[in-house]
């Protein structure tokens, strides 16, 4: 958590820092914000949890599911229809399952750190702004569990690349209030979850790694300034 607060920190202080340049440029300068769900793929990851925690067949991990996203945005103008947006964001899953013969229950959950750089073609418009867009970024991954039987939890984490592509629609509520939403594509290239030890998260020659693909739908606020 540590981690992601000097993140957001140092995204703030640019956004502040690229909002003075371009009021004295005279471009527009946007921040959005928001939260949506992820149609979320983890086959390794699901591989894993019900190898290591052999749930019952109705609490299995499927290799499709849903995930958290939050997200903020700071964004300038660089061309008439181009712009430069510095995205974070931040996926959370979790997962909780009874083991098959009743005798406990184990816990997963895993947060990955978004940071990235976005190229947006914008079209404006009469009361809406759209935007299309692509990016790559970093990805930090931390994965814990606690498995049946156990009063303690186990911590990984792994690190990687991320690619999006998006669409958003902005709709006017105001002169520099606007409506977000969004759909994404993303991709999540990682290792295998590690301890600080390095211990790997695997049971034999399966092995949780971050390698997700995510599809997002996304509701936000944008502001201009």
């Amino acid at each position: 958590m540590r981690r992601s607060r000097v993140v957001l920190f140092l995204l703030l202080f640019a956004a502040l820092e690229v909002q003075a340049q371009s009021r004295d440029s005279g471009r527009i300068f946007s921040l959005t914000a928001g939260m949506g769900v992820d149609a979320h793929s983890a086959p390794s990851v699901s591989d894993y949890v019900n190898l290591v925690a052999q749930p019952g067949r109705e609490e299995r991990f499927d290799e499709f599911s849903s995930a958290m996203e939050f997200f903020i945005e700071p964004e300038i103008q660089i061309l008439e229809n181009w712009s430069v947006g510095l995205e974070y964001s931040v996926m959370i899953k979790s997962h909780r399952v009874s083991q098959s013969a009743g005798i406990g229950d184990s816990e997963f959950s895993y947060t990955v750190q978004l940071p990235a750089i976005l190229a947006n073609y914008i079209v404006p418009g009469e009361g809406y702004l759209l935007k299309f867009g692509a990016g790559i970024g970093y990805a930090a991954g931390d994965f814990s569990q606690r498995l049946f039987g156990s009063a303690q939890s186990s911590d990984f984490q792994s690190k990687g690349l991320t690619a999006k592509l998006e669409a958003v629609g902005n709709t006017r509520f105001d002169e520099n209030f606007y409506g977000s939403i969004g759909a994404d594509l993303r991709w999540i290239a990682g290792g295998v979850f590690k301890s600080q030890s390095g211990v790997e998260a695997r049971v034999g020659g399966t092995k949780a790694e971050m390698s997700f693909f995510n599809i997002g739908l996304k509701f936000g606020v944008m502001i201009l300034f």
